[in-house]
């Protein structure tokens, strides 16, 4: 179940997942009606899924609900159509993915707002009092449900037992559990702090939420552009756009050139002599390293067998070797090779590579940027205009490379037609001369 309220107490439409096929047919009584007779708000749907979990394709599904919805629960806001409602929501990847979803709030004066990372417990409203209700109102009903109501669910509780628990929950909610909930996020209009002190206030919280950024990540999103971004290759599009956009709201970028390090120069001096009285970051650590100190021999060979394994990719046996392998052989080499690792080698090799080093600083710098250019886990506007219309190129741009990819697909198959049947037209040929020979 998803669904929210306002800082004035309405509780907002809710949205009740089923897992089920999409579009499925729902039990006879359970309709958009019938939710709202029974303590739902307006706008409050049920909706199947394959998981019975909020995906791109429900969230869409449902928005337009959800938008009148939300418009409708507060009467001022429905007096004014001009007014602009303002959503919150967290990091939840489902929120942010659809352009359709975003426009359509957007075209209805809902702006969407994303949490800071990792700071829902302070930031959400829901996560206050409402939360420690509904788990007391669930405990409740699925009391009695348990009980004497249970017989009416042939014996079971299943997904529209639990969405009358949902419901019940719902029912249990009052004004002035939001109206408090509001208040201990510093999102109730009369209480309200100021933004700098409220800030101040929750920044152990706002600190965990940073224990994952490089500090100068988290401030200057240049460095987390790929480092080929002044080259512009033509083989990574998605890249080079996130490049521009990024390039068009800082025009500095295209003057910088590529820094050495991101930290100021120490003297070298200094550094040298600090460097030599700290020991090898690889000492004692053997599979780091392609010959360790005193291995020899066919030790030292099974070693650069182990290490080779988890540095490359996926290859038995090198190419460059021009070795014929058979399957059986493959196999055998496949067997070998889970007894030396285990299964999970592709999953060692990523932690491996990826451990130290500048790697990892590019691996991590990639992490922080999302699709549209913004600095993931960061807080913002989801749907202004100007995210609107980045969101909008990403998707003509994939579009039109699907549209080029399509192509040339088609253009493989209608060649390999074309091979086909020249094999086919010259076969009867072949079996009459290999005929020949054998008499």
């Amino acid at each position: 179940m998803y669904y929210g309220g306002d800082s004035k107490g309405n509780t907002g439409p809710s949205i009740f997942l089923i897992k089920g096929k999409a579009d499925g047919k729902l039990r006879n009584g359970y309709n958009d009606k019938y939710l709202v007779d029974y303590g739902a708000a307006e706008g409050s749907t049920i909706e199947k899924n394959a998981s019975a979990f909020m995906d791109t394709a429900t969230w869409e599904k449902v928005t337009p609900k959800v938008v009148r919805g939300y418009r409708n629960i507060n009467k001022h806001v429905a007096a004014n159509p001009d007014w602009w409602v303002l959503e919150l929501l967290d990091g939840f990847g489902a929120h942010f993915a659809s352009y359709e979803a975003l426009k359509i709030r957007y075209d209805n004066k809902v702006l969407t707002g994303k949490e800071e990372g990792n700071s829902s417990h302070v930031n959400q409203a829901y996560d206050q009092d409402v939360a420690k209700k509904d788990k007391a109102a669930a405990e409740e009903a699925l009391g009695f449900l348990k009980n004497d109501l249970c017989i009416k669910y042939n014996g079971h509780i299943d997904a529209y037992a639990l969405l009358q628990v949902s419901l019940y929950a719902i029912r249990s909610t009052t004004p002035k559990m939001w109206q408090s909930s509001f208040r201990r996020v510093n999102l109730q209009p009369s209480t309200r702090r100021p933004f700098k002190e409220w800030c101040a206030e929750i920044s152990e919280a706002l600190d965990t939420g940073s224990n994952f950024k490089m500090e100068e990540f988290a401030v200057d999103s240049y460095l987390a552009l790929p480092t080929w971004w002044k080259q512009f290759p033509n083989s990574d599009l998605q890249n080079l756009r996130v490049c521009y956009e990024l390039s068009k709201d800082n025009p500095s970028f295209l003057d910088r050139v590529e820094e050495e390090g991101v930290r100021e120069k120490e003297d070298e001096e200094l550094v040298e002599i600090h460097q030599r009285s700290v020991d090898n970051i690889n000492k004692n650590l053997k599979m780091f390293m392609l010959v360790p100190p005193g291995m020899s021999g066919m030790n030292l060979f099974s070693h650069q067998v182990k290490r080779r394994e988890l540095m490359f990719q996926d290859k038995v046996v090198s190419p460059y070797l021009q070795v014929e392998i058979s399957k059986a052989n493959e196999q055998v080499l496949k067997h070998t090779r889970k007894m030396l690792h285990g299964d999970q080698l592709p999953a060692k090799r990523i932690i491996f590579c990826d451990s130290y080093g500048t790697n990892a600083k590019h691996k991590l710098a990639k992490r922080k940027l999302d699709s549209w250019g913004s600095i993931k886990s960061h807080c913002g506007f989801a749907n202004s205009e100007k995210k609107l219309a980045r969101y909008k190129n990403m998707l003509e741009l994939a579009d039109s490379i699907a549209e080029i990819e399509k192509k040339s697909e088609k253009e493989k198959e209608k060649n390999h037609e074309l091979l086909v049947s020249e094999l086919i037209s010259t076969a009867p040929k072949a079996i009459e001369s290999k005929e020949e020979q054998i008499r």
